[in-house]
């Protein structure tokens, strides 16, 4: 069993004794994957609103060790209203990287359960039985009759794993233009460096480390300073090795198996784009309802990505053409 995260540890001993319960429990799981800062967040809350999904959140995140205990015990509410009354207190309303709304119910990356840095962790051979264990509480405690959603970005250049461990996986791939995926990454890695969020102080020890250790924070703020910043480029980089992941190893799924949709597409065409993905996973739903989460903005890119646009749209040109994206 992991570690647990921020502020509400709890022995595993609270949880062991009742993990017998789980040795039944099944679960189907469907994946929301794309680059990191390309929409899988709003995405996740939006599929997680038709109420045909369990969902990996705060709260299941936060109280790991403690899951089964609340529920047998009929401590969840509890926890939740406990949970909420920290992020008041600390003034955490959104997640600080971004405008959504955080609560112990807020859809989260399972990530966060599956290595010491609580953070950047994809799955492998080792964390396997932590996520598979976390799936069955989740379904243990949420209902079993619903599939599993899940969504953490960094299994993007992932899913022929994850396709081997759990053959029935379905995934769904959300696409968005390169530019501002780099230009929303690096702005979100520097809120991460500068502020106390609600991930450096309940959920990450990571993103508290980054705050909190003077050498940490220095070296994160030094590698994202203006005006050329080097962790620009490790970003490029890294999310130009997942894309070419992607589009070479696509093919090894069946068509049965996966959907692509663009976030721009998202935000643009939501109900043609919500009813795209609703029939791929066979679910009656009125993409009307979906409208309401979109909510348009202007988008600027950070100056440094403007100032090496040549060179980021050049690491994602085939990104790009396979998914039209021809101005960015």
């Amino acid at each position: 069993m992991p570690a647990q995260t921020g502020l509400f540890r709890a022995p595993d001993a609270v949880d062991n004794r009742y993990l017998d319960r789980l040795r039944d429990v099944s679960f189907q799981p469907v994946f929301i994957l794309g680059l990191h800062r390309s929409g899988t967040s709003i995405l996740y809350k939006m599929l997680e609103s038709t109420g045909r999904f369990n969902s990996v959140t705060a709260y299941h995140i936060a109280f790991y060790n403690q899951l089964l205990r609340n529920h047998i015990e009929g401590r969840e509410e509890a926890a939740k209203r406990e949970f909420n009354k920290v992020l008041r207190q600390k003034n955490h309303r959104d997640r600080g990287i971004d405008r959504l709304k955080m609560s112990a119910d807020l859809p989260l990356e399972y990530a966060f359960l599956l290595g010491k840095n609580y953070l950047f962790n994809q799955l492998n051979e080792r964390n396997f039985a932590v996520f598979e264990e976390m799936c069955k509480k989740i379904q243990f405690i949420e209902g079993r009759s619903k599939r599993l959603l899940l969504k953490n970005p960094w299994d993007f250049s992932n899913f022929l794993f994850i396709k081997q461990k759990l053959p029935s996986a379905k995934f769904v791939f959300i696409h968005r233009r390169p530019l501002h995926v780099i230009s929303s990454s690096l702005r979100a890695l520097r809120v991460l460096v500068n502020q106390r969020t609600v991930y450096s102080e309940m959920v990450s020890p990571l993103a508290r480390e980054a705050v909190n250790n003077p050498a940490l924070s220095a070296l994160g703020k030094l590698l994202l300073s203006p005006p050329v910043p080097p962790g620009l480029f490790l970003v490029v980089e890294q999310r130009a090795r997942d894309a070419c992941y992607f589009l070479r190893n696509l093919r090894h799924l069946s068509s049965q198996d996966y959907v692509n949709v663009r976030y721009e597409d998202l935000c643009s065409a939501t109900e043609r784009t919500m009813d795209k993905i609703l029939n791929f996973l066979a679910i009656e739903e009125n993409p009307e309802q979906f409208n309401a989460f979109i909510n348009p903005r202007g988008l600027s890119l950070c100056p440094e990505v403007k100032r090496f646009q040549g060179y980021i749209q050049r690491r994602f040109r085939e990104y790009r053409t396979r998914f039209a994206y021809w101005d960015s």
